[in-house]
């Protein structure tokens, strides 16, 4: 675990990219037009990390005059959306006239807010855009590789565990919160397996083994009536609650799930996980509000059942196991893949040698994919490829693997 924590800080202290832009605040996180609009502003950024800064050049050279330091502002952008826009126009408004910004993209890091930027070159433009997608990737994989570190210590390296999944399914209360969206909500989550689930790999399964001591008991089988019938495909649901009223309407689906870990928070007291963190397609339920029909991520904060330990790390993990059987990620429900080669592995590209402190891939490389596509999982799985590629002697290699 040292050599994970000296990975995610070589990560928060490697630079992607800098260069000047032409930003403006287009919606705040309500979705609202900002009170003190200030329009363009001309700026300089640093994106360290998944930490942009911003510096505003009136104000840097405002404080050099008063001869003081001018300080950025930072921006999150782990959980961003980045769009390519190409040109974007102002409408005319009672201070000037419309004007037209070429080589925008638009960053949306929370709520309903939306920043657009403009760069001076078609390249820079190319670049920021590669830079912010690859450093959230990069972050994403760190935080699985940290994910599975948590699996083989807590879990016994992860590799016999029976699923928690019963007759294919689990279910329990939890509080999430919607990509685009700020507030938390407490809700009733219910995660089930697709039609080709093999009973052999489920709870409800008796072989005259005892069941695992993670699974709650509310979780554990009856072992009364038949198993229901599975759908042709896995997803997640979110209801009001377990009543039988709430369960006649669906508030959130969950489908096509690409990725699912932990997300590990760092403090003087150690690490901690604390949530869950699932990427996959919404449906078009209200609740999914401007990520209708789209991919996005969805936080999960497992709540845990009577005489459980919120703190209990199992607990939260019971929940991760089975996201990953029902969705067939990482080698489960089968046996997790821990090998650093395979594409598949959430350990798949684990840094080593003597610029591990690099990480993976550089931005160059990284700007070789097409900026207009947006489509998180298409984006995480051709800079998969291109690692792949790379760790077999297909890229120029500056690691020793």
């Amino acid at each position: 675990m040292r050599s994970m924590l000296q990975l995610i800080a070589s990560h928060d202290q490697k630079i992607y990219f800098s260069g000047p832009l032409i930003r403006r605040v287009e919606r705040q996180p309500n979705g609202q037009k900002p009170a003190d609009n200030k329009g363009w502003r001309d700026s300089r950024g640093q994106l360290e990390g998944t930490t942009l800064a911003l510096w505003d050049v009136k104000e840097i050279e405002e404080a050099r005059e008063q001869g003081r330091q001018a300080y950025p502002q930072y921006i999150n952008i782990a959980d961003a959306f980045v769009h390519l826009m190409g040109t974007h126009t102002t409408p005319e408004t009672p201070e000037g006239p419309s004007k037209t910004f070429a080589n925008v993209f638009s960053v949306n890091t929370a709520g309903a807010n939306l920043l657009l930027f403009s760069c001076p070159s078609t390249q820079a433009l190319e670049s920021w855009i590669a830079a912010l997608r690859l450093a959230a990737w990069d972050k994403s994989r760190l935080e699985e590789m940290y994910t599975a570190h948590l699996i083989k210590i807590t879990l016994n390296d992860g590799r016999d565990i029976r699923s928690p999944l019963v007759h294919g399914r689990m279910e329990g209360c939890v509080r999430i919160r919607v990509a685009g969206q700020t507030d938390w909500k407490m809700l009733w989550m219910a995660v089930t397996a697709c039609g080709a689930w093999d009973v052999h790999y489920d709870a409800g399964y008796s072989d005259g083994r005892p069941t695992s001591p993670n699974t709650s008991k509310n979780n554990r089988p009856s072992h009364e009536g038949s198993p229901p019938r599975m759908p042709s495909k896995p997803f997640i649901q979110i209801f009001a609650s377990q009543r039988p009223e709430d369960r006649n309407k669906v508030l959130l689906t969950l489908k096509d799930v690409t990725q699912s870990f932990t997300k590990p928070l760092i403090s003087s007291k150690g690490v901690q996980s604390a949530s869950l963190k699932l990427e996959g397609v919404f449906g078009n339920e209200e609740m999914a509000g401007s990520m209708m029909n789209s991919e996005a991520w969805l936080q999960v904060l497992p709540m845990a059942e009577p005489g459980v330990d919120p703190n209990k790390v199992s607990w939260l993990l019971q929940w991760l196991v089975a996201i990953h059987d029902a969705f067939e990620l990482y080698g489960r429900p089968r046996t997790y893949n821990w090998d650093p080669r395979d594409p598949e592995s959430s350990l798949f590209g684990y840094p080593t040698g003597p610029n591990q402190e690099l990480l993976c891939l550089d931005r160059e490389i990284a700007e070789i994919l097409d900026p207009r596509n947006h489509r998180i999982s298409s984006v995480r799985r051709q800079l998969r490829q291109i690692l792949w590629q790379r760790m077999n002697g297909l890229f120029a290699c500056y690691f020793t693997w």
